[in-house]
C-alpha cells in the first residue's frame, strides 16, 4: 500500500482496507484514528483464527474485491462519506455483492469471537466498535479486570511536527509526553 497516493486515486481506496484502517478510504490518508486501529486489530484477529490473511489480494483492486466478498458492497450512506469522487464513482459502478455470514467463514471459532469480528470489520469507521466497547464484549470477559483498566486519553498531536533542538528533548520532556 502506497500511503502517498492522492485521495482521488482509486488505488488508495482499494488498497487501504486490507490491514490498514479504511478511514484512509475516505481520503483521511495520513490521519490516524481509533477506527484505523480497530480495523487492523480485526484483521489480525481474523488471521489468527484462520491461520491466513482474511483479505489477501494480489494488488490493490484485487484486495478490494476480497474485502467486499466478506463485507459486501458498501452502503450508499458510507459511499457519500468518501471524499474522493473517483472512489465514489468506482464503488457505485461495482455489482452488488452480499455480505457474507462471518460464522460461515470462522466456523471453528466461538460465537463470541465472531461477534467481535462482526463489530470490528465494518467498512464505516463510525459504525465500528470502539476499543472500550470491544473489551466489554463477552469474548474478552475472562481476560480482563475492569477495575484495573483505564481508558486512554486522546492522543495529543501538538508535538508531532515540533522542531526543537536536541538538548530540549530531555528525558523529562519525553516523560511528560508519555506519562
Amino acid at each position: 500500500m502506497n500511503p502517498f497516493l492522492p485521495p482521488s486515486d482509486p488505488r488508495l481506496w482499494a488498497g487501504a482496507a486490507g490491514g490498514r484502517g479504511d478511514d484512509r478510504l475516505r481520503g483521511d490518508a495520513l490521519v490516524p484514528s481509533p477506527g484505523v486501529d480497530i480495523w487492523s486489530v480485526g484483521c489480525i484477529m481474523a488471521e489468527m483464527l484462520l491461520g491466513k490473511p482474511l483479505f489477501k489480494g494480489n494488488d490493490h483492486l484485487d484486495q478490494l474485491k476480497e474485502i467486499m466478498k466478506v463485507t459486501g458492497t458498501p452502503a450508499a450512506d458510507f459511499v457519500v462519506k468518501l471524499q474522493s469522487q473517483d472512489a465514489k464513482n468506482y464503488i457505485r459502478n461495482l455489482p452488488t455483492i452480499p455480505k457474507k455470514d462471518l460464522h460461515t467463514i470462522f466456523s471453528k471459532a466461538s460465537t463470541n469471537a465472531v461477534c467481535v469480528l462482526e463489530r470490528m470489520l465494518l467498512l464505516d469507521p463510525e459504525a465500528r466498535v470502539g476499543a472500550a466497547d470491544a473489551l466489554a464484549m463477552p469474548f474478552f470477559g475472562e481476560f480482563r479486570d475492569p477495575e484495573e483498566e483505564t481508558e486512554a486519553l486522546p492522543y495529543d498531536h501538538s508535538m508531532d511536527n515540533t522542531d526543537l533542538p536536541v538538548d530540549q528533548w530531555k528525558p523529562s520532556r519525553v516523560e511528560r509526553e508519555v506519562m
